[in-house]
């Protein structure tokens, strides 16, 4: 069986989150519910309407798929109603179910529905995990985390009567509304702005050394904002980092904070590779022509720089913060950058030693992590699993990722 989670907006502006497990054509059924982008949701008073639109808008895309889908879900941010989030479960053909507590069966899948708080859809019979009392008192990330553990496939929702969270998942791979209207907010364009830096990086995840990093360097130079660019696909990193929408969300989250700091997609929405001449190129062209740049860079870095594509078009247009740790600033290589026209400023920050690659290694470990990286961020690791396993990384990957 497959399965998997799509999110977007509406036309107008509400996020939606939809999982679906089907037998077959999952990339038909993802291609159609893209068209939700062009669907205006509307304005409804009650959590009975908002269930009501969001049931018939589903249905009027995936009918052409009944065959084909085992059970879909869905949620949506409606507004301002006396159900801010609502929620549906069910098949193709058949009612929704949304409204009414209960435990029951059909077709070989187990449906529980908790109106306000959650529902699924699980192959087999409900899971030993899932107790009474559990699935009483139980918040959505604890149910999620109890179905994930079962090992089988279910697609499940969590709604929001009150103001709960909304979120759509499917095994190993959940979504949080939440996530998908803090996309929306993201600033594509920053004229006004005088003096802005560039903070790129894998974020794999992001840490406390690049918050202090970012901070210390916007102080130093009187930065108006400092824009994470969490990287697309790299020419260095040997090793494959973690999907982009995480590392986007676990940068934005630990940025919240920090009204100085802004996260772009911009990379990440980019097709091939990733190249920082290109990336500084384009916000460029998205600021004042009296708007400085700043490129920050780790100081580790900067024997690297000089072989970057279109190096030398790339000092014309920005200057680079090298930031350092324990007294070392890029010796001889950052002066035969400097003569070679690169205009570049030594920030002396905190000698933390914290690196991503040694938080992943923790995490494999099953080790704390806390107060390496923000609870937020280190909340998000837990929730989607992330981290749990995989390959060592190469000596390289180790020193690119001390910093940035």
């Amino acid at each position: 069986m497959l399965s998997f989670v799509f999110d977007t907006l509406t036309s107008d502006g509400r996020p939606v989150a939809v999982c679906v497990m089907c037998r077959s054509r999952d990339r038909e059924i993802k291609e159609t519910l893209k068209k939700l982008k062009n669907i205006e949701f509307g304005s409804y008073s009650s959590g009975y309407t908002v269930d009501y639109r969001l049931s018939s808008m589903l249905r009027e895309l995936l009918e052409p798929f009944g065959g084909d889908i085992e059970v879909f879900g869905a949620t949506v941010k409606a507004g301002k109603a006396d159900c801010p989030t609502g929620g549906i479960i069910g098949r193709i053909g058949e009612g929704s179910e949304s409204a009414a507590e209960g435990l029951f069966s059909s077709g070989g899948m187990t449906f529980y529905t908790a109106p306000g708080r959650f529902a699924f859809a699980i192959d087999g019979g409900i899971p030993g995990e899932l107790t009474d009392k559990a699935l009483e008192e139980g918040s959505a990330e604890t149910i999620y985390s109890a179905l994930t553990a079962c090992g089988r496939d279910f697609v499940f929702i969590a709604d929001g009567s009150g103001g709960g969270k909304g979120a759509a998942a499917v095994r190993g791979e959940i979504v949080m509304l939440s996530e998908t209207e803090a996309k929306s907010g993201e600033r594509t364009e920053f004229f006004g702005l005088k003096r802005i830096g560039i903070m790129g990086g894998t974020f794999d995840p992001v840490h406390y050394g690049h918050l202090i990093a970012a901070e210390t360097v916007r102080d130093e130079l009187s930065l108006d904002k400092v824009i994470f660019m969490p990287t697309g696909h790299t020419t260095y990193k040997k090793g494959r980092p973690s999907e982009g929408r995480h590392r986007y969300t676990m940068t934005a989250l630990a940025a919240a904070d920090n009204p100085a700091f802004l996260v772009s997609s911009m990379e990440l929405a980019g097709k091939g590779y990733s190249y920082t001449a290109d990336t500084v190129r384009k916000i460029r062209e998205r600021c004042g022509r009296d708007t400085e740049i700043f490129f920050i860079t780790g100081s580790d870095v900067v024997e690297y720089m000089s072989g970057w594509k279109d190096f030398s078009a790339l000092t014309k247009m920005c200057s680079f913060a090298a930031v350092n740790r324990g007294g070392s600033h890029g010796g001889a290589a950052l002066d035969r950058l400097s003569a070679a026209g690169a205009d570049i400023k030594k920030i002396d920050i905190p000698d933390l030693e914290i690196s991503s690659s040694m938080i992943r290694e923790r995490i494999r470990n099953r080790k704390t992590v806390k107060y390496l990286l923000p609870e937020s961020v280190e909340g998000y690791i837990r929730l989607h699993g992330l981290y749990t396993g995989g390959k060592a990384e190469s000596a390289l990957d180790t020193v690119l990722d001390k910093l940035i």
